[in-house]
């Protein structure tokens, strides 16, 4: 599709719903939709926010229910997990959760970005892992022995984001909380290793992948 007509597309419907929102002085969708095209118009509207809406509780159910599988061994019925998701959303709604959307964005922005510069440290940097991931992808398996946590990738990744929430300077928050994790890792590992040579800077609890016990 050509690039002109996208952005006539593209602007015609701006101009149309900014007209909209000045004449009928609402910026509610639905509200807009009845004084233009009446209750077909709004029915069509409400539908089809209905099956986004069931998609992304339909996502959601698979999500949980998946993590609550892996990662404590809990086995709940969907039905009631949808049920239960939909209730809290709907809750939420009614709440008034959205106004406080843009500030859960702002703390995904912070919080998320450590997380992969301590990763980058960790494997790229200091290593720790890289020889064991190497041998095992030869294997097409992933390494028999793993860290069940690591405290040191917590502790940076927590104060990362504490240092990227209420720090407001340098170039902008997600960019401080990064580098500020990716410094304190690479710094509290190499204390470690420093501090405690025997452990080989690894929180080995002989968890054993793949085997029955």
């Amino acid at each position: 599709m050509d690039d002109n007509f996208k952005y006539f597309c593209g602007r015609t419907f701006g101009n149309i719903s900014s007209s909209s929102n000045v004449s009928y002085k609402s910026a509610d969708v639905v509200t807009i939709i009845l004084n233009l095209g009446g209750w077909i118009a709004a029915a069509l509207v409400i539908l089809s926010t209905v099956k986004i809406n069931d998609l992304n509780l339909y996502a959601a159910s698979l999500g949980i229910s998946n993590f609550l599988d892996a990662v404590f061994g809990i086995k709940i019925n969907r039905a009631f997990l949808t049920i239960i998701i939909g209730l809290l959303g709907t809750l939420g709604s009614i709440l008034g959760i959205l106004d406080k959307f843009v500030a859960f964005l702002t703390i995904l922005g912070i919080a998320i970005p450590p997380i992969g510069g301590i990763m980058v440290v960790d494997y790229f940097i200091l290593r720790r892992y890289r020889n064991e991931l190497i041998e095992s992808r030869k294997q097409g398996q992933l390494p028999e022995v793993v860290e069940d946590w690591n405290p040191i990738a917590i502790i940076s990744l927590v104060a990362a984001f504490l240092i990227g929430y209420f720090f407001k300077g340098g170039l902008n928050q997600t960019l401080n909380s990064l580098l500020s994790g990716m410094i304190l890792y690479y710094l509290l590992m190499k204390a470690y290793m420093i501090f405690m040579p025997n452990k080989g800077a690894k929180f080995i609890q002989e968890n054993i992948i793949g085997k029955e016990e």
